[in-house]
């Protein structure tokens, strides 16, 4: 009986060890056999509204190739309507670089945007950008200008429905005389006065809270001294200057500025420009989202 007991025990444990032998060479097939995890590229970026364009720019990470990538707006995949700042096609979107979409008239700003990566096995979002900052700069009477501090002013403009600009009874006047007190006398060389009265600029943007800064300097030659142009401002019908005369305030040729703050609820940022003496007038216009 015990060498029966014995030989059971042995061929007990013969059998222990090949099951468990079998066991790890089955473990070790489903370790083998399991894919690598799918690695994903990683992006910083910030999505900003200027000119009521969308611009996302690429602040940081990995470089992404046309071809892997789409935006998607609204549900829709907007990949091919995004072109280079400059407006020209693109290939790559690297470290600095910044993609433009320009928002149809008449279109809201969109509320946000996701970059879809479809470079691995599976599409997957790897950027979601939420409510864009809003980051508008108009030479006011001028054209396109790039500031000391990289800031781009973009050209004077006419309002039409869903973008931004002045009204109908506005004027532009410039001068090449040097302007104090500026590092850019460029954007105070250049202004847009009204005629007739009272004048405005119109701004559609998505509801909130905004700092205004207006740029101002009298480069009128023509100006009387004795009888100096006098006039208010109101942002989104509040105001916000009232009765300033550039003349007597900081004299001929010398940059004025005034920052404000508004919400605005309508999706209009208004400012109006109120005849007091002479007409009104605006050198440039800096609108960034709070």
């Amino acid at each position: 009986m015990s060498c029966e007991a014995g030989f059971s025990d042995t061929l007990g444990a013969v059998i222990l060890i090949a099951v468990v032998a079998a066991g790890v060479a089955l473990a070790g097939v489903a370790i083998l056999s399991n894919p690598a995890a799918q690695n994903y590229p990683s992006v910083e970026a910030d999505l900003t509204v200027l000119d009521h364009a969308l611009l996302i720019r690429h602040l940081g990470g990995d470089a992404l190739n046309k071809g892997e990538v789409s935006f998607i707006i609204s549900g829709n995949d907007t990949k091919h309507l995004f072109t280079a700042m400059d407006g020209s096609s693109w290939s790559r979107w690297s470290v600095g670089d910044s993609l433009r979409y320009d928002i149809p008239a008449g279109q809201s700003v969109p509320h946000s945007l996701l970059v879809v990566y479809h470079g691995g096995s599976s599409p997957r979002v790897i950027l979601s950008l939420g409510e864009p900052r809003v980051e508008l700069r108009v030479n006011c009477g001028g054209s396109e200008y790039t500031d000391t501090r990289n800031n781009l002013w973009s050209a004077d403009q006419s309002y039409t429905p869903g973008g931004w600009g002045y009204d109908p009874n506005r004027n532009s006047y410039s001068t090449a005389s040097p302007v104090s007190g500026t590092s850019d006398p460029r954007l105070y060389q250049t202004e847009s006065w009204f005629s007739g009265g009272n004048g405005n600029y119109r701004f559609t943007v998505p509801e909130g809270d905004y700092k205004v800064t207006l740029k101002f300097a009298e480069i009128y030659s023509g100006i009387n001294p004795a009888n100096p142009r006098i006039f208010s401002v109101t942002l989104e019908g509040e105001p916000v200057i009232t009765d300033l005369s550039l003349l007597q305030t900081a004299g001929m040729y010398a940059a004025t500025d005034g920052t404000f703050y508004a919400t605005v609820n309508d999706g209009i940022l208004d400012i109006d420009f109120i005849k007091g003496r002479e007409n009104p007038k605006i050198s440039a216009i800096e609108i960034i989202s709070e």
